[in-house]
């Protein structure tokens, strides 16, 4: 954990800057200012810090939405990491519902992009769909979240296959995740993207 606290001290101080320039400036600072609150639950989650986690990842979602209310098709990208982090800080809280509500706002926010821009958020989509499945097993839904993980390694698998080295971990994320939930579904897998993250793992 010692990378991680060190990282997490960097993001608390990067927050602390940023939130001081969007009280000075909030037209020109706030989406700043909720990107590092998004980076600083994001690290702290990765800490092992869920309670540090849920408010900056709530201040973010609230900051992003508004910034971005006037133009609701701008920043969609943002909108969902930012829910989809959310999401995770709420599942480590122990928060079931709420995680799900906001991992399926994430996941849907995110397809969104990826229908306009395909590829352009691969490893953004694969990790809203990792939280989505995640959060449907523990409200009980296990078969529910193995679809959403097929479906998003089928729908990542092409560009999987231009970056395989830029995508290994989150494809590899997703599919461990899957042997974990519904080990069945692994044969509707493509077998060349378990090919290739085998090769990959040996690599």
């Amino acid at each position: 954990l010692g990378r991680f606290e060190e990282a997490l001290a960097k993001a608390e101080t990067a927050e602390a800057l940023l939130r001081e320039l969007a009280a000075r400036q909030p037209d020109a600072h706030s989406t700043g200012w909720a990107l590092a609150l998004g980076n600083l639950a994001e690290i702290a989650i990765r800490a092992e810090r869920a309670a540090v986690a849920l408010a900056p990842a709530a201040q973010a979602v609230d900051l992003l939405s508004a910034a971005e209310s006037r133009l609701p098709e701008v920043g969609l990208d943002r909108r969902g990491w930012s829910r989809r982090v959310l999401a995770e800080a709420l599942l480590e809280a122990g928060e079931v519902a709420r995680a799900l509500a906001e991992a399926r706002r994430a996941h849907a926010l995110l397809l969104r992009v990826a229908a306009t821009r395909p590829g352009y958020i691969a490893d953004h989509l694969a990790k809203a769909c990792r939280t989505l499945a995640r959060c449907l097993a523990k409200s009980g839904a296990a078969a529910e979240g193995g679809e959403v993980l097929v479906r998003g390694i089928g729908g990542l698998a092409p560009y999987f296959a231009a970056r395989p080295r830029a995508l290994h971990e989150v494809m590899r994320d997703l599919a461990d995740e899957l042997r974990v939930l519904e080990p069945e579904r692994l044969a509707d897998v493509p077998a060349e993207v378990l090919a290739r993250l085998e090769a990959l793992g040996k690599a």
